[in-house]
Formats: structure tokens, sequence, C-alpha cells
């Protein structure tokens, strides 16, 4: 549902749930101001069997675009669609203003694999216009054509485009962390890979991506393995990533990642049928001027 606020020469309102809606333009509109993001990607689950790389990985973040209008080139009533976020194993939805503007979802994470063959999801395209000279986002395939990621990487950070999610982590470079979601400095962040068994105690979850920041895994804590494992923490800031879920010492099921924040994606599951974390959906606000 949208909420509208209102100051002395300017109103703006506020779309954070998935869904269309039909905006209506004031009359004494001069000039308008429209932020949008994208949907984060679902994380993936963990596969049945344990093994060396059967953790799920992390969901990418929503891009995010803002532009100003002139009033008078904006029609009387505008459709806007907020993305959804995307389910497990799923690339998050674009949102909309109109035919003005696109925001594109982040990708989903890549399948638990023992060979590595698949990593997080990307981060949703920021596509720049003729003025964006210098603000192209280091970012992976958008929502159109959904793709992963490399293995055993961490996410890939970002500026208007989505930060990408964390993969499982089977190098030396932190043997004890699934690897971290990337953040973003405007749009959503990736969520953080899940936790792989076949250590003592087993591998915790990465960190989400945090909003904000072009840090890697610095956002949402992942799960900590354990008899139970936790899980992966839920997207703690408004566009932050879920954390990456766990496994247990006792090789029982591994736990669920972290929903993403707004725009952000969800957390990989722990190995072991850990189930991964749904990604925050997309969020438009319009602001007028007059």
């Amino acid at each position: 549902m949208g909420t509208v606020s209102r100051r002395r020469e300017s109103y703006y309102a506020v779309y954070t749930k998935a869904g269309t809606y039909l905006w209506g333009k004031p009359s004494v509109a001069k000039a308008i101001k429209v932020q949008i993001w994208g949907a984060g990607g679902g994380g993936t689950s963990g596969l049945a069997a344990q093994g060396n790389d059967n953790s799920g990985r992390g969901g990418g973040g929503g891009s995010c675009l803002v532009r100003y209008f002139d009033a008078a080139f904006i029609p009387t009533t505008v459709t806007i669609t907020v993305g959804l976020g995307g389910a497990i194993n799923t690339y998050g939805g674009n949102s909309s203003f109109g035919t003005f503007l696109t925001a594109y979802g982040g990708g989903a994470g890549g399948a638990g694999d023992s060979r590595a063959n698949y990593g997080a999801g990307t981060g949703g395209m920021y596509l720049p216009m003729s003025f964006d000279v210098g603000l192209a986002a280091l970012c992976g395939a958008s929502a159109i054509n959904p793709s992963y990621g490399a293995g055993d990487q961490p996410g890939v950070a970002a500026q208007y485009g989505g930060g990408s999610g964390g993969a499982s982590n089977r190098t030396t470079q932190d043997p004890n962390l699934g690897f971290g979601g990337g953040g973003s400095m405007y749009g959503g962040s990736g969520g953080g890979g899940g936790g792989r068994a076949g250590l003592i105690p087993p591998q915790g979850g990465g960190r989400g991506g945090l909003g904000g920041s072009i840090v890697v895994g610095t956002g949402s804590l992942g799960g900590v393995g354990g008899n139970p494992p936790t899980h992966g923490i839920d997207g703690t800031g408004a566009f932050s990533g879920g954390g990456g879920g766990t496994t247990n010492t006792g090789g029982g099921f591994g736990s669920h990642g972290g929903k993403g924040g707004y725009a952000s994606g969800g957390g990989g599951g722990g190995d072991n049928s850990g189930p991964g974390g749904i990604g925050g959906d997309g969020v438009c606000i319009v602001t007028v001027y007059w």
C-alpha cells in the first residue's frame, strides 16, 4: 500500500509493497522526482545431501533509479508497479513508473552444487542514461536475462545497481563463513551465502550486504553452526541483504537464510536442505514540487 505525506511546497507518495498502483499528478505540480528500486532475488536452498559445496547462494539486490521530470511531460495518471521479492531460487520483479523508468530486480542465487558450477544471484542491472556519465554501476545481469555469478566468490558491491549475493565458500580465504553479499550505495544489497558441512564446527552463513555501503559482507549476520544451528538474520536495514543459513554439527537439516530488506536479496540456505531466504519487495517514492 502506498502512503502520502505533504509539506508546504511538496508532497510525496511512498509504495513499499509489491503490486500495481495508479498515481495521480496534482494540478499544481511543477517538477517531479521519482526514486525507484527493483525487488531483491531469492536465495537458494542447500541440497538435501551434505557435501563440500551443497549450501545455497544469496540472491542479488535490485537496482535503483533516481530521475527528475518537468511535470508538463508527465500525464495526469501514471501506473506504478512495485516488484515482488523473489521466492526461493526466483529472481526479483522489476519496478516501473509508467513507461518512463524501469528498475530491474536482482537475480536468484544459484543452486548448491558440489562442482561449484553456480555462484550467487547477480545484482539488478543499472542502465545509465546519456547524462549519467560515470554513474554506471558494477553489477550483474538484469532480471530480463537473469544469470549467476561465479562460484566460490563473495558478492560484488555496486553503486546504483544491486549488489550480488554471496556464494558458498570452499576456499581458505575464511573457512569459517560462507561468502558475504555485496552492498550497494543506493540499490539493494545481496544476500549472504549459506554455510557448508564438512567442518568442525560447521561453517557459518555469510553476512548479507549492507545498504548504503560498497563494503562486502558487513550487513545482516549469517547463521551459526551447532546443535541446533541458528538461522540467517533478516536484512536489518532498509536495503540490506539477508544472512546465510548454516547446518548443525550432528548432520541434521540446515537452517534457513534470512529475508532481504527492501529491494535486497535473501540469504542462501545451509547445507542439507536449509531453505533459502526470500528477497525484499521493490520500492517507489514519488515527490512532487510546486
